[in-house]
């Protein structure tokens, strides 16, 4: 896992965020996306009724962002309230 990532830019899309990385070591992975930690990461989040996943995508062996996205078709304005990881 890398010790250090910078976040160059975070986009909301009304149901995802979607956070561009940037990190300069090279990852022996083929590009698409990856769930973090072995497994897809669960998020609740206070007003996002069926909480929210987050998943790491890999282009040209560097991690380049993570996407982050409602469950059940929920409208998400990208504010961060009270949440946990499950």
């Amino acid at each position: 896992m890398p010790s250090e990532v910078l976040v160059v830019s975070r986009e909301n899309t009304g149901a995802e965020r979607y956070v561009s990385l940037k990190r300069a070591d090279r990852y022996e992975m083929a590009d698409g996306h990856y769930n973090l930690g072995g497994k897809c990461i669960e998020i609740e989040m206070e007003d996002i009724p069926h909480g929210l996943m987050a998943v790491a995508r890999v282009a040209g062996s560097h991690l380049v962002e993570i996407e982050i996205a409602a469950y059940g078709g929920y409208d998400w304005d990208g504010s961060e309230r009270q949440w946990s990881i499950r």
